[in-house]
């Protein structure tokens, strides 16, 4: 549980300096409402992830069948939760919602620059014992 405690730190960690690092290139060229619509939508990508977070932490104490009832009805309010945030989005005048669809994103960007990283340092292991 404590690798599992150490990689949520790091990905939330990941996740912020990404926000910052785009809202930070927006605000520097003067593009402030993609500054705003980059925050939106990471902050509803941090949201996302902390909901997952809370659901994997929570269904680890359940028993199989339990947990996994408990896992589908997170996933339905996941997807609630970002249908309305789009709505919201959307009835914002000066949003992009490119944008936030790309700060929402954010998380599985993450992930997926992580896992290129673990299979990559596999390789590497792999080919030094040899």
């Amino acid at each position: 549980m404590q690798q599992y405690h150490l990689c949520v730190k790091r990905n939330l960690q990941q996740m912020l300096l990404l926000a910052a690092a785009e809202v930070a290139v927006c605000a520097w060229y003067g593009k402030t409402v993609a500054a705003f619509s980059l925050f939106l939508g990471n902050i509803a990508s941090i949201i996302y992830f902390l909901q997952l977070v809370y659901r994997i932490k929570r269904s680890s104490a359940l028993p199989p069948g339990k947990a996994t009832a408990a896992m589908q009805a997170g996933w339905v309010a996941s997807l609630v939760f970002i249908a309305l945030f789009f709505v919201l989005a959307t009835k914002l005048a000066q949003v992009n919602l490119l944008l936030v669809v790309i700060g929402l994103f954010s998380f599985q960007f993450i992930l997926v620059i992580d896992s290129i990283v673990i299979v990559l340092k596999g390789i590497t292991n792999s080919k030094r014992k040899e």
